[in-house]
């Protein structure tokens, strides 16, 4: 590697050097909020829904559907539980907090299961908006049905402090 590249690649290693202490003060800050909130509001739109037809995987652009708006509320990290509320109604989850944010575990009345991930990270730098994920692992009479469902959500109420 020449000289230039070489300089080149110490440029960049003290550039990130320098904005790790940012980036990670931003991680503290988004953590210990997402961690304090009481109720969540999400918006998941965009997603992709996979079938296997004729023992092929397909995947399709898909749409969350209703809006894509589900609310979380009650959370509980120390007791590892919340209420959710959807398109189907309400429902206890199961809240596992790790140092990636929160994910609730949903299992629906048909025995499916659903997983949404909150992400202790902001969709932007200017943003209070958490970045999110749902995976739906449903099984549709004998087919496997699942999808995968992306959005942000916002804080509705914080634990007193």
């Amino acid at each position: 590697m020449s000289g230039l590249g070489m300089r080149a690649i110490a440029m960049i290693v003290l550039v990130v050097a320098a904005a790790m202490p940012c980036m990670a003060e931003a991680v503290d800050d988004a953590f210990v909020r997402l961690v304090g909130v009481r109720t969540l509001r999400c918006v998941l739109t965009k997603g992709t829904q996979a079938s296997w037809d004729g023992g092929t995987l397909k995947l399709e652009p898909a749409d969350f559907g209703d809006g894509g708006h589900v609310v979380f509320d009650e959370i509980d990290v120390k007791q590892r539980n919340a209420r959710l509320t959807g398109n189907t109604g309400a429902r206890e989850v199961a809240v596992l907090p790790t140092a990636q944010g929160l994910t609730f575990i949903e299992q629906t009345a048909m025995g499916s299961t659903n997983v949404t991930t909150v992400f202790a990270a902001y969709d932007s730098p200017s943003s209070q908006k958490f970045v999110a994920v749902q995976s739906r692992h449903q099984l549709i009479i004998v087919d496997p049905f699942p999808s995968q469902y992306h959005g942000t959500c916002v804080v509705l109420e914080s634990r007193p402090k």
